[in-house]
């Protein structure tokens, strides 16, 4: 039997697979949160002071900028992650992009911060997130970049203590992101098709 990797599926399939692992990480963390009685975050929305709240938007923009600083000093190949975000980012509208941030920031930080990091730790919570993201192994700088963006999360909670600075900093990080990732996509498939015409 053939294994079916990543970069294989359509942007379809990608899409219905991320919207299926965020499923399977929220149910995890209602489980977990049942079995060792651990209280839901969602109810410590007023914790999160004005400073907090500008903390966490003003790292997440400085978080998307070193990730583009990275993207154009490093070697292409070095950041590549399969096309994999292009893929996925490249294939839907600006609101879906939006949507899908949020639906993934609020199962990811309720499954690793809000259920994991009360039980095993910081350190415990950023390793099992760190290993969730395998498909960068055999990228160090990507790989690093995630272990520090998973540390940060998980301080973000611990100086807060609510799980909605981590939620906000994850869902623009990955919004902003994912819309430069658009933009690009489209851009290069526009030059392309350019290139093509000029050709004929």
């Amino acid at each position: 039997m053939k294994k079916i990797k990543a970069e294989d599926l359509t942007p379809k399939e990608l899409i219905i697979n991320v919207y299926l692992t965020q499923m399977i990480f929220f149910a995890c963390a209602v489980i977990l949160s049942y079995i060792f009685n651990i209280p839901e975050p969602w109810l410590t929305l007023n914790a999160v002071s004005q400073w907090q709240f500008f903390t966490g938007v003003l790292s997440a923009a400085a978080a998307v900028s070193a990730s583009y600083v990275l993207k154009r000093m490093l070697p292409e190949q070095s950041l590549d992650d399969g096309g994999i975000n292009e893929k996925l980012f490249g294939s839907i509208s600006t609101l879906h992009i939006l949507f899908l941030s949020a639906v993934i920031a609020v199962c990811e930080e309720y499954l690793f911060r809000g259920t994991l990091q009360p039980l095993i730790g910081l350190t415990g919570s950023s390793l099992v997130f760190v290993l969730l993201h395998f498909r960068y192994i055999k990228k160090p700088f990507l790989l690093l970049f995630v272990v520090f963006l998973s540390i940060w999360l998980g301080l973000l909670y611990e100086w807060s203590g609510s799980i909605w600075l981590p939620i906000l900093f994850h869902f623009l990080f990955d919004a902003i992101s994912g819309m430069m990732i658009a933009r690009d996509y489209r851009r290069n498939s526009e030059r392309k098709r350019g290139e093509s015409r000029d050709d004929e």
